[in-house]
Order: C-alpha cells, then sequence, then structure tokens
C-alpha cells in the first residue's frame, strides 16, 4: 500500500512538474509572452523609423501612416516566417535522414552480430556434434 502511494505521488510530482516546466517557458526567457512583446515593439520601431528617414529622403513631412506600417510589418512577419520555415524544413529533413540512417546501422548491426553467431556456434556445433558420434560409436581418438 505505502509502495502504491508513493508511485502515486511520483506521477503526481512528473505531472506538476512537466505542466510548471511549460508554464515556465512560456513566462520566462526568449519565448515568453513579455519577450514576444517587446520584439514587437522594437519591430515596429524599426519599421516606423526606416520609413520615416525614406519619407524624409523623397522630400516628405515624416510622419508614417498607419497603412504602410501595416505592410511593412506583414512584410516583415512573412520574411521571418519563411526564413524558420527553411530553417525548420532542412532540420526535418536532416534529422529524418539522421534517423533512417540510424535505424539501417541496427539493422545492419543486428543482421552482423546474427551472421557472426550463426557462422561461429555453426563450426563449434558441427565439431562438437562429430566428436560426440565418434565417442558414441567408440572411434574416439584417445583410445586409439
Amino acid at each position: 500500500r505505502q509502495a502504491a502511494e508513493e508511485r502515486i505521488l511520483l506521477k503526481k510530482r512528473a505531472w506538476v512538474r512537466q505542466v510548471f516546466d511549460a508554464l515556465r517557458q512560456v513566462l520566462i526567457g526568449r519565448f515568453s509572452t513579455k519577450q514576444a512583446i517587446v520584439d514587437r515593439r522594437r519591430m515596429l520601431e524599426d519599421i516606423r523609423r526606416d520609413l520615416s528617414a525614406r519619407m524624409m529622403d523623397q522630400g516628405l513631412l515624416g510622419v508614417v501612416p498607419q497603412m504602410e506600417m501595416d505592410k511593412e510589418l506583414h512584410r516583415r512577419i512573412i520574411i521571418k516566417f519563411e526564413a524558420r520555415k527553411r530553417y525548420l524544413a532542412r532540420r526535418f529533413i536532416f534529422d529524418k535522414c539522421l534517423l533512417k540512417l540510424t535505424q539501417t546501422a541496427r539493422k545492419r548491426d543486428a543482421t552482423a552480430r546474427k551472421h557472426c553467431f550463426d557462422v561461429l556456434a555453426g563450426k563449434c556445433f558441427y565439431a562438437w556434434s562429430d566428436y560426440i558420434y565418434l565417442v558414441g560409436l567408440g572411434l574416439d581418438r584417445k583410445r586409439w
């Protein structure tokens, strides 16, 4: 009974750890919501500064309309998304190839082990079988 209670307690602790680890990843670090808001604000400031500088170079006032901000924001997000998509596709292909190579190596290793065992065991077994057969017939070399 006590062992069962300990196992239940360990399961609960593992579940709580899993939940709070996921929560911690969202709340703390580079994948947190706070960091995402800071990154977004920094991107908007960069866009506003770039568009304002471009407008001033053209001799305009330098006040950026919201529609232009939205277009540039959308364009930059799509560029980041495409770059991330290419990276993940390459990583997926690499992981898939690595997994396939590992599986093939394991299969070949198992086949090689089986073959080696069969050959060695076969040699030992046949020699031992011949010896036992000859001893059973009384044709043992030690008696000669």
